[in-house]
């Protein structure tokens, strides 16, 4: 039997979505019964990563974690990102987790046969290298986001060199490279052909188990529910601008609206809320995973908000939000880009309904449209019989073990 050591920061019972799409690979991984396992995570407390209770029974199926402290303060951060960005994208603020490889390694009572590294944060990937640089052994490597090439990072001049140099040795040392977007895989296909046969598409996933299997029951108020971040440039103004408008135009329809947000909010957002505090808002500010989980299974529709891109840059990200809202079966109603990968899997599977953020109008035509088959009573609008197979955790996890079998 072959031993995988997985090198990850982000592994539960860290709360983050990165941590939760390891937590929901491993799990699956774990019953294939083909492999031992060993892990080397980052220590908790670990920054921008809450420990979530709700989490810890995923963190099992392996014979040894090692876990190695990630000395981070958000103030220092704060000021190291004003006055020297660059020190903070080699590759990213949680560099200090990989200082020491070989000692991390001698704590391993096993020397492992494959060795499989997951980022985001990318630091895990350079972990990695390390650890296969002094081993030697087959090494698979995974994106859930672009490296170099990713439109939300601001790279000074020299860290996009760095990383790019780091970037370019993983993927030539690496025997394959997972990303979990399929735009993104069709462009590593075209950017990088010298490593195109290395390449592999294996998405973000649902837990099998976590499939609702509660009945819609429709009450007198239609209960919109958004779980997720809304910092930067992903923001709620497009929502509020159109309901206020809808809210004039119909104010008996809109009487129907209760909209409930939770997950990570900055200060922008946090004004907007205000300026719009006499719409029918809440915003409950971070919860547990079962907690959201529970607030999507009891909603009628489920709010995603894509963050927009620039002009007609590309756009890789496939939001593991998405898979937590197919497996809550639930309408989805999505603000995001028609080029997105969110718009193409809503729309081939008729999961919901997309508009641009700058379509106000569309928007405000879409609210009316869910009140008023919430007003007939129209369950079948609502609920989402058909799941998407292919995002099954079980799914891809058995993609992933043909991938190490091979090695």
């Amino acid at each position: 039997m072959k031993r995988i050591l997985l090198v990850s920061i982000a592994f539960p019972p860290k709360n983050d979505p990165e941590c939760l799409q390891t937590a929901k690979y491993f799990k699956y991984l774990g019953k294939s019964n083909k492999y031992q396992w060993d892990v080397i995570t980052s220590k908790m407390p670990t920054l921008f990563m809450p420990y979530d209770a709700n989490l810890e029974s995923y963190d099992c199926g392996y014979q040894q974690k090692v876990t190695l402290p990630i000395y981070q303060n958000k103030y220092l951060q704060f000021v190291k990102r004003v006055l020297s960005p660059g020190s903070l994208q080699l590759p990213d603020p949680k560099n200090r987790f990989f200082r020491k490889p070989l000692s991390s390694l001698a704590k391993l009572k096993h020397r492992p046969d494959i060795l499989y590294s997951r980022a985001f944060p990318l630091s895990s990937n350079i972990f990695g290298l390390m650890i296969h640089k002094a081993l030697g052994i087959p090494w698979v490597v995974h994106l859930s986001d672009p490296w170099v090439d990713n439109p939300s990072i601001q790279w000074t001049s020299e860290a996009k060199m760095q990383n790019m140099r780091m970037q370019n040795e993983c993927f030539s040392r690496a025997d394959f490279v997972t990303v979990s977007s399929p735009s993104l895989w069709e462009f590593y296909q075209n950017e990088y052909g010298q490593f195109r046969d290395k390449f592999r598409y294996l998405p973000n996933i649902f837990d099998d188990d976590d499939l609702n299997t509660k009945p819609l029951e429709l009450s007198n108020k239609i209960r919109v529910v958004f779980t997720g971040g809304l910092t930067a440039e992903r923001t709620v103004l497009p929502l509020l601008q159109a309901f206020r408008i809808f809210q004039k135009k119909d104010p008996i329809l809109a009487s129907r609206y209760e909209f409930t947000f939770v997950g990570a909010i900055d200060r922008s957002n946090r004004i907007i809320f205000k300026q719009y505090r006499e719409l029918p808002i809440s915003h409950l500010g971070f919860k547990s995973y079962n907690q959201a989980v529970t607030l999507q299974r009891n909603a009628d529709l489920l709010l995603l908000i894509d963050t927009p891109p620039e002009d007609q840059s590309p756009i890789f990200f496939l939001p593991s939000k998405l898979m937590d809202y197919i497996a809550a079966k639930r309408k989805i109603l999505a603000i995001a880009n028609e080029r997105s990968v969110i718009a193409k899997i809503i729309n081939e599977n008729q999961l919901g309904l997309v508009c641009n953020h700058q379509e106000i109008p569309k928007i405000v035509e879409f609210l009316k449209t869910i009140a008023e088959e919430h007003s007939l009573g129209n369950k079948t609008f609502f609920q989402q019989e058909f799941v998407v197979d292919s995002f099954r955790a079980s799914t891809n996890a058995k993609k992933l073990c043909e991938i190490f079998d091979s090695l």
